[in-house]
């Protein structure tokens, strides 16, 4: 059986484990099937295969990134300002003292909850090209920028698979992402309403430590149209 790096790091640090198994404890009532038993699960497998999901993939992240920042804490490691993306904006949120890990894991499970149930027509898609000279056109949006010739694009799959065929045809590389929704794009927009209810319902309180905010906030750019 294949061991993934985080099969050897929960075995080899209490500290890891402990912190893993709570975060993903405090997310089970988000998911429908345990979130550790899918993290862990055996390469290939349909219960692997589950974090190709976005409900189960983000949380995952989530649970990963706060161990991570745990283990580093006990080791002395005292970061000098946090940032992160998606659900490493919520990590960085908790970290930084601003949630607690019930609310944080709220602030996660919710949308994880949420798009879970949206219709499985969605698509996204890394493309080497820069934000200036890619127009996605009807169907898609440019969901981030990960560097000068590196975007994501989202949105209908039709219309992200158009945009991987044409920018296949000029050489550059394209890489579909195994997700079966299309965050960061219109198609969240029905989720806007319930997770704004959740984070309204969330104890908000001062930072420890500097936090950046994120430059391309999807929520901020879907209440603004």
């Amino acid at each position: 059986m294949r061991r993934s790096r985080r099969w050897w790091l929960h075995a080899a640090s209490s500290v890891f484990a402990d912190v893993l198994d709570e975060v993903c404890a405090l997310l089970d009532p988000y998911v429908e099937v345990p979130l550790r038993d899918v993290m862990f699960a055996e390469a290939g497998t349909p219960t692997a295969a589950l974090l190709d999901r976005i409900a189960f993939g983000y949380p995952a992240v989530f649970a990963l990134q706060i161990a991570q920042y745990r283990l580093l804490e006990s080791q002395g490691v005292r970061p000098d300002v946090l940032f992160g993306y998606s659900a490493g904006h919520m990590a960085a949120a908790h970290t930084a003292g601003v949630l607690s890990l019930p609310d944080a894991c709220r602030a996660v499970g919710t949308p994880a909850r949420l798009a879970g149930a949206l219709p499985k027509t969605g698509f996204m898609a890394a493309v080497e090209a820069s934000p200036g000279e890619l127009n996605p056109g009807p169907g898609a949006v440019i969901a981030a920028v990960n560097g000068p010739r590196s975007v994501v694009v989202s949105g209908d799959r039709a219309a992200v698979r158009r945009i991987c065929a044409e920018w296949a045809a000029r050489g550059r590389r394209t890489h579909p992402l195994r997700l079966d929704v299309a965050p960061h794009s219109p198609h969240f927009d029905a989720l806007l309403d319930d997770y704004r209810r959740a984070l309204e319902s969330l104890d908000l309180r001062a930072s420890r430590l500097p936090a950046a905010p994120r430059r391309r906030d999807g929520l901020r750019r879907a209440r603004a149209r």
